[in-house]
């Protein structure tokens, strides 16, 4: 069962589709359209798109970025379709591979990078642009990838919120990872983090039950992802005062933030871990300190 969308119009190929509405898929353009959002990587992928009133082979919804095509099931449809839709509008497909919002897949060698933040970035953006689409879907979008979401609150302190917007609705994976080693100057940092995101979207945001030989590995990597966000926001901070940018009221207050950042809470079948690791801000200043005077 499935639809060919001719935009804006769905073009039904056969006798046996379930009719789904093509008001969703002008309302997903509409809306990012009205955002002032790149709209053209969805204008082109909508023409052959197809949408399949069934699940995918993991039993799960998804869209097939290889395929153009969005698995998605009537009992599941209302309160997923957006997010998928917005996997069709941030896929572009080259000979080689996909850029994917804040990921990358090679077609060659079956590597990839940053889908965990692209999913988190995804659900991000949904439940703000589509969060009321449904009455049930403001629910159902609090227990979704809740970890890579909090992760792209906490980049928020570092990216404002419409430029990483911006980043991911026109798959710029390279200016987030250049943002970032321009206070580094070694990209190694960058894909050290997006690698722990993606560790954490598979060992923890796709499961509902958290396998316990995970619980260290997710733990360190939660460690990774929150000690490269406080020390982006260390360097950010300090160089703005050295830069005579803030006062000193302003260092103390964002150097207490980037402290805060360290510290976290995961609930992992039914407990609560502290994530803690009151050292790393000392080595934070350390590192700093070092760079400054190298």
């Amino acid at each position: 069962m499935e639809y060919e969308i001719k935009s804006p119009k769905i073009k039904k190929v056969d006798d046996k589709f379930i009719p789904i509405d093509n008001i969703d898929v002008l309302n997903v353009y509409i809306t990012l359209k009205n955002k002032n959002l790149n709209v053209e990587t969805f204008r082109e992928n909508i023409k052959d798109l197809v949408i399949k009133d069934e699940f995918d082979k993991d039993g799960d919804t998804s869209y097939d970025y290889i395929d153009n095509v969005i698995y998605c099931p009537k009992e599941k449809y209302k309160n997923s379709i957006t997010h998928e839709l917005l996997h069709a509008a941030t896929s572009i497909k080259n000979v080689n591979g996909v850029y994917a919002g804040f990921m990358y897949a090679d077609f060659f060698t079956k590597d990839w990078i940053g889908i965990g933040l692209y999913e988190g970035m995804t659900a991000y953006v949904d439940e703000l642009l589509f969060g009321d689409y449904t009455k049930e879907k403001r629910e159902v979008e609090k227990y979704t990838y809740q970890l890579t979401k909090s992760i792209i609150k906490n980049l928020e302190l570092i990216i404002p919120e419409e430029t990483l917007i911006n980043y991911f609705m026109n798959s710029d994976l390279s200016s987030l990872i250049l943002r970032f080693n321009d206070l580094y100057d070694d990209v190694t940092h960058v894909l050290d983090f997006l690698e722990a995101v993606d560790n954490l979207y598979f060992k923890f945001d796709l499961t509902s039950n958290v396998d316990s030989d995970y619980i260290n590995d997710i733990k360190e990597d939660y460690n990774k992802v929150k000690t490269f966000i406080a020390e982006s926001l260390y360097i950010i901070v300090n160089d703005s005062f050295n830069n005579k940018e803030i006062n000193k009221e302003d260092l103390k207050y964002f150097n207490n933030l980037s402290k805060s950042i360290l510290n976290g809470v995961i609930e992992m079948n039914g407990i609560a871990y502290g994530v803690k690791n009151p050292r790393e801000y000392n080595k934070i200043k350390k590192r700093y300190k070092k760079r400054k005077n190298a």
